[in-house]
């Protein structure tokens, strides 16, 4: 049995001249530290304050961590040591027994932040965003349902 996909969500830009892509929203990165890390008491928290800590990132190959390296490449971070976990929810819970800190969507740690078992560190320097995109073969024309359920989003 075959299986055919109308439209797809994704959180990286398509590498496949077949596919048709279209912005459909983006998303603030932040990051996080355990409420007890050094940082995690500052009103704003200076990029360069950030290279003499642990690193907690997402796994080889996430797009979350393509987009976090390449927004932190410039000022030399992560370092080269880090830890490296699969999914956004085992980095969080890293980083709240106090492993390293790491940069999340700031979507999916915002119930961690206001229980206070996460705290937002305000980087002044960088802001990270990251794009989701709506995908469409070029061959097929759109189906109602998939017109429709784009008109939800």
């Amino acid at each position: 049995c075959a299986y055919e996909l109308d439209v797809a969500l994704v959180e990286g830009p398509p590498h496949d001249e077949r596919i048709d892509s279209r912005t459909w929203r983006e998303e603030e990165l932040i990051c996080i530290a355990a409420p007890d890390h050094p940082l995690a008491n500052r009103e704003d928290v200076a990029i360069d304050d950030l290279k003499f800590h642990p690193w907690v990132l997402r796994e080889e190959g996430s797009g979350t961590r393509e987009v976090v390296e390449n927004a932190l490449a410039p000022y030399g971070l992560p370092p080269q040591q880090s830890l490296e976990i699969g999914g956004a929810e085992g980095v969080k819970q890293a980083v709240a027994a106090g492993l390293g800190i790491a940069i999340v969507s700031r979507e999916a740690a915002a119930d961690q932040i206001a229980l206070g078992k996460l705290s937002w560190l305000r980087v002044t320097e960088i802001e990270i965003r990251r794009p989701f995109y709506v995908l469409h073969l070029r061959s097929r024309p759109t189906s109602p349902a998939a017109k429709a359920f784009e008109k939800l989003l």
